[in-house]
């Protein structure tokens, strides 16, 4: 009937009524949201307000009492790493150097860019109080205005960014190599070489849908710039080959590499891209340990040769180890080839000519210097390209470049450039006979590459430089054989192919570019 259905609703009334009043009277009255208990203090900071009371009428309808709240054990964790905040570009500081042992591979403690400037907490903030005791649920988040949830989002990342670093750093170490190790003798030199294409911003900026899904904290540059500095800083390198810096608009090699590297006791030999491309490839060597003797700045485009319109160079460099009068020059070359996979021909072109190059540097007289060759090549370990330095030798006549056969002749005879990659000129003043149109290339380094063991096509598991559509190899360091002068001790491992399922796309918290430094 109507009048028990009336005396029911004021029955109802008057137990809600007495809830409410009770939970005003408590010290610390509280509310239930989910899995999160929130105090009185901390609505308030987080300006969560409590609906208020309805009058006690008969068109109104009183929602029964709220759960109780859980217990303290199945709450979320009490400590949390803090907060990070993003400095301000006029007062930026880069990170200090932290001295590491290089043999030791990475740091098990690293520090991500995150947290780099962390927010202090205060124990008398509510704010912070809440932010710690309720920073891991995920129902709560639609209490708070979107800050609030950015930043503890961002604060999650942080709590795991050590984890994240150690999914690279277990997979990296310093190796000997399986074949032919040698142990470092009495007398000679150790020289750290490391060649890394760090992704200039520019280039990432204007392909941005090759990154899409990535965190875009990590795509930033004064994040990459600090993780870049980071690696330098952790592997002190004594000579340090750079592709993809970025030249103009902005230079980061004028605002950020050049005084970085001087201030470390560093000297560089750098050349930008032809044409009006950005980015070009650097050479940083030590002082202390290396004085600049001689250099060369390549350059692949070739008016007169159709074949050589790409803009792409390459840097070489004769280096004078100080205060030992004992050891031979060592000639260093990085170079970044073009990345245009349906020209081979066009790539295999451009590393003849750098080989021509390194012969002219490294020769004087009958003497032959050392050589380390260096940076991106664009080309797998099945490559012509990769042949040529790992082999010696390549029979290019009829291979594939995109749809078209290359020739027999891949350069015409006027160019100069002879099929053991050596200028016309310099064979005949060595008072040797040059050849032509063989449709073959060939050197006389005998070229190695340092992960070759771990990167030919049969090899399960190779290692990884970087993604192409998939995971493979295109960066790599030759070191020559063709004299006793250098030998391999150690070398960094490259991740492997069945790493990167867990590894994940770069760049990221492990990886400030979107390839693997070499070293």
């Amino acid at each position: 009937s109507a009048i028990d259905h009336h005396d029911k609703r004021a029955s109802r009334l008057r137990k809600a009524k007495k809830f409410l009043k009770t939970m005003e009277t408590k010290e610390e009255a509280s509310v239930v949201c989910g899995r999160n208990v929130f105090s009185v203090s901390d609505r308030e900071v987080m300006s969560i307000e409590l609906p208020p009371s309805p009058p006690p009428t008969a068109n109104n309808r009183i929602e029964p009492p709220l759960p109780a709240p859980i217990p303290e054990e199945c709450g979320p964790p009490k400590h949390l790493p803090p907060l990070p905040r993003e400095p301000s570009p006029a007062s930026f500081q880069p990170p200090p150097p932290r001295i590491l042992d290089c043999r030791d591979g990475y740091d098990d403690e690293l520090e991500t860019a995150a947290s780099k400037n962390p927010r202090s907490f205060d124990e008398s903030n509510s704010s912070s109080r809440v932010i710690k005791e309720f920073a891991t649920g995920i129902e709560f988040l639609k209490y708070l205005s979107q800050g609030s949830r950015e930043s503890l989002r961002s604060m999650h990342t942080s709590s795991t960014s050590q984890n994240m670093h150690n999914r690279l750093a277990s997979r990296r170490s310093w190796t000997p190599p399986d074949k032919h190790f040698k142990e470092e003798k009495a007398g000679q030199l150790g020289v750290r070489l490391m060649s890394y294409n760090v992704l200039a911003q520019n280039l990432l900026e204007s392909n941005q849908f090759l990154y899409r899904g990535l965190d875009t904290e990590h795509l930033v540059w004064r994040t990459r710039w600090i993780g870049i500095q980071e690696e330098v800083l952790r592997h002190k390198p004594d000579i340090v080959c750079f592709q993809e810096v970025q030249f103009r608009k902005p230079s980061h090699f004028q605002s950020d590499y050049l005084p970085f590297f001087e201030n470390e006791g560093y000297r560089a030999v750098f050349k930008c891209r032809t044409g009006d491309k950005q980015d070009g490839c650097v050479i940083f060597y030590k002082m202390a340990k290396f004085k600049l003797d001689y250099y060369s700045l390549v350059e692949y485009r070739r008016p007169e040769v159709p074949l050589l319109d790409r803009d792409n160079i390459g840097v070489v460099c004769r280096l004078i180890p100080r205060n030992r009068t004992d050891l031979p020059p060592l000639v260093v070359a990085t170079t970044h080839l073009l990345f245009n996979q349906k020209r081979t021909d066009i790539r295999l072109a451009q590393a003849a000519i750098l080989l021509a190059e390194i012969d002219r540097v490294s020769r004087e007289g009958d003497s032959e210097c050392p050589v380390l060759v260096c940076g991106d090549f664009n080309a797998n370990p099945s490559s012509e390209v990769y042949t040529l330095f790992n082999q010696g030798y390549v029979n290019y006549e009829g291979s594939m470049s995109g749809r078209r056969p290359m020739p027999r002749e891949l350069l015409p005879q006027r160019f100069g450039l002879t099929d053991s990659c050596q200028w016309d000129e310099i064979l005949r003043a060595r008072n040797k006979v040059p050849m032509y149109g063989s449709g073959t290339f060939s050197n006389s380094f005998r070229f190695r590459s340092v992960y070759q063991d771990y990167e030919q096509p049969e090899f399960y598991n190779k290692v990884v430089s970087t993604n192409h559509g998939h995971w493979t190899i295109v960066d790599y360091i030759f070191m020559s054989c063709s004299t006793s002068k250098l030998d391999l001790i150690s070398r960094f491992m490259l991740p492997r192919q069945n790493d990167m399922e867990e590894i994940g796309r770069i760049p990221s918290d492990v990886s400030p570019s979107d390839h693997f430094l070499l070293l």
